[in-house]
């Protein structure tokens, strides 16, 4: 049987996978409907994650999640920092290159 610490990391590690990829996917929103609709498939399940916390008595803060609000990502100024590493456009403005905060 998993100890439910190893579910703990395990969730936090989610929770911090999906917030990361929702901001990348959010700093592609404009370029078709397609992004626009990734974006808002993200804003839908982390709303989902971040009810489901209360209806299971569970801190967002534990799980790494009091810091992201998911509504956020419908507005044009939502930014979330990248914890482990830093994000910028390539030469051409398009593709996405993660470098490690040094």
């Amino acid at each position: 049987m998993i100890n439910s610490e190893t579910y703990k990391f395990y969730l936090q590690d989610l929770c911090a996978v999906l917030k990361e990829d929702a901001a990348l996917a959010y700093l592609h929103r404009n370029e078709s409907e397609m992004d626009q609709g990734i974006v808002y498939g993200y804003h839908h399940a982390l709303t989902i994650i971040k009810n489901q916390f209360e209806v299971f008595g569970i801190d967002a803060k534990d799980l790494k999640m009091n810091d992201f609000n998911p509504d956020d990502l419908l507005y044009d100024n939502f930014t979330y920092p990248l914890s482990d590493s830093v994000i910028e456009l390539d030469k051409r403005g398009r593709e996405i290159v993660r470098k490690p905060v040094k």
